[in-house]
């Protein structure tokens, strides 16, 4: 009897007062995107928008002050690549993408997360096309181009860019008409896109 009494008086000794912690509680537990992921931006630029993930427990409470570390996969970079989340659980960096067109991630880990990364994906767009051939200068009504316009993916440079597989469209700028034929093409492997039936 004096031993129960004594075990008794231990497990309500260990359940009292106010700043009980509960295991896990305060610990990374959960880690979400919240802003910034699935963007289009323009090789060796900075992305429009930030890329922003979220730290909570398992109660789906945020977890201030958790090292989150940013990694930049397939060129390019991220500042900060190091920081801690705020008082809401929230972390972000800015994501600038390398020089080649293309499919670009980045990966937010948190110390102490026994879960995956996070994983931003960002596609990069040529940041110039450049004529090689220039459409004809004059033009009649339901007659193709002569010559049809050929363009040149390049970096902001201004260097050439070969990359095949990316997507071009074309429109009338400025003045009347409508432009028809195949307005959309696609860069062979040397980063040219050929326009072959474009018509006013």
């Amino acid at each position: 009897m004096r031993k129960l009494a004594m075990l008794a008086l231990l497990a309500l000794a260990g359940c009292g007062g106010d700043n009980l912690v509960l295991p896990n509680e305060g610990q990374p537990a959960n880690l979400a995107i919240v802003r910034g992921d699935r963007q289009n931006g323009t090789v060796g630029q900075a992305l429009p928008d930030s890329l922003v993930i979220r730290v909570t427990d398992r109660f789906n409470n945020p977890v201030p002050g958790a090292e989150v570390t940013w990694t930049a996969d397939n060129g390019g970079a991220v500042d900060p690549s190091t920081g801690t989340t705020d008082g809401a659980g929230r972390a972000a960096t800015m994501r600038t993408l390398g020089s080649q067109p293309g499919t670009y991630t980045t990966q937010a880990t948190v110390t102490g997360f026994a879960g995956e990364p996070a994983v931003f994906i960002t596609t990069g767009l040529a940041a110039q096309l450049a004529f090689v051939t220039n459409p004809g200068a004059i033009a009649t009504s339901g007659v193709p181009l002569d010559p049809q316009p050929v363009l040149q993916l390049s970096d902001p440079e201004g260097n050439p860019i070969a990359r095949g597989g990316v997507s071009v469209t074309v429109q009338i700028s400025s003045g009347g008409g409508t432009l028809g034929g195949t307005t959309t093409a696609t860069s062979d492997d040397a980063g040219l896109v050929t326009f072959t039936d474009l018509v006013i």
